[in-house]
């Protein structure tokens, strides 16, 4: 888990700067936030394992005979927000600290730092810095393998790989794809 302080910062995307912000992300405008922890990673297929062992919950539609059929570093997929906040409940159970799903202010925040950058790296795109279309290898890759793309709070995977839940009814949720 990472803290992310207290504090102001810009949310939202600035048609000015960023010519493929959604119409639904505009105007940016400033928010403030109180502190808040959140994952450095993504919640990986062997950490998902363990909740459906010891739950018994339904694995996800992809798994064979309780396993994900690609690496149990690679980040879970064919998820429901509900089977995500399932998985929180049930950490929360397990280890007796508090966990649950970002709102999308907060999952914004942890992912583009205080200044409004289009990325997590900045606001130019450079190849290489996550597992984009452009990257060409249309399947996941283990979480944490692109260190060059990290947060201003050094999160990883926050743009690229895969989409990501947050507790907000928002159209556009999760991961930032180029």
């Amino acid at each position: 888990m990472v803290h992310i302080p207290a504090g102001e910062f810009l949310i939202g995307s600035d048609p000015r700067t960023d010519p493929h912000g959604r119409a639904s992300e505009h105007p940016q405008h400033i928010l403030h936030l109180p502190g808040y922890s959140i994952a450095r990673l993504p919640i990986t297929n062997q950490q998902y394992q363990a909740f459906v062992r010891a739950t018994g919950y339904p694995q996800p539609i992809n798994w064979t005979g309780g396993a994900s059929p690609v690496g149990p570093g690679h980040p879970v997929v064919y998820v429901s927000r509900h089977d995500a906040a399932m998985y929180c409940r049930w950490l929360s159970e397990a280890t007796g600290k508090p966990y649950a799903l970002p709102s999308e202010a907060e999952w914004e925040k942890a992912a583009r730092g205080k200044d409004g950058r289009i990325y997590p790296w900045g606001n130019e795109w450079q190849a290489g810095r996550c597992n984009s279309r452009e990257e060409g290898l249309r399947a996941t890759t283990p979480v944490g393998q692109y260190a060059l793309g990290k947060s201003p709070y050094g999160l990883l995977d926050m743009a690229g790989n895969v989409w990501e839940w947050t507790h907000s009814h928002y159209q556009y949720l999760g991961k930032l794809i180029h």
